[in-house]
């Protein structure tokens, strides 16, 4: 029963869902699974049908307002984000308006969004062409038609 309401719930996103979203840096404390809310998926397919509580640590809010520094939040996803608890991220929250849905869940936020930061990072200088001898470094390339290279970090 409880996984034809969040279903149901999930196809009314309007309805379940603030329109306000809610933007901040943070780092994931903890994910779990809960398997009583799952979604239905195809034999043998690929998709998103689990659903994560998450933890989340607020660092820093960059749009929106959130009093707490510690939310907890939930998602549709495929499996756990294996190193979602080792970098700042960014995350994007909308509220879940339906109390129903927020006990389903254990959480007050939808997560919209989670975005690692990217494994490159991006430098620009005033005139590229001058400069070829960094385009070979390594870990080092230039972006076509522009004065900035892309520096591919290391994964950890």
């Amino acid at each position: 029963m409880r996984i034809a309401i969040f279903i149901i719930i999930l196809s009314l996103p309007s309805l379940a869902f603030s329109s306000e979203t809610i933007a901040f840096f943070g780092k994931a404390k903890s994910q779990e699974h809960l398997p009583d809310v799952e979604q239905a998926c195809p034999v043998g397919g690929i998709c998103m049908d689990v659903v994560y509580r998450w933890t989340i640590r607020v660092d820093k809010v960059i749009s929106g307002k959130l009093t707490n520094k510690t939310i907890k939040a939930a998602m549709i996803q495929h499996s756990k984000y294996i190193y979602a608890h080792k970098h700042q991220a960014l995350f994007v929250i909308t509220r879940i308006e339906n109390e129903e849905k927020r006990k389903l869940v254990g959480a007050d936020y939808w997560l919209e969004e989670y975005a690692p930061p990217s494994p490159r990072v991006l430098y620009c200088v005033s005139d590229a062409s001058k400069y070829e001898e960094i385009e070979d470094a390594d870990h080092m390339g230039r972006i076509d038609g522009s004065n900035c290279y892309v520096r591919y970090k290391q994964q950890d």
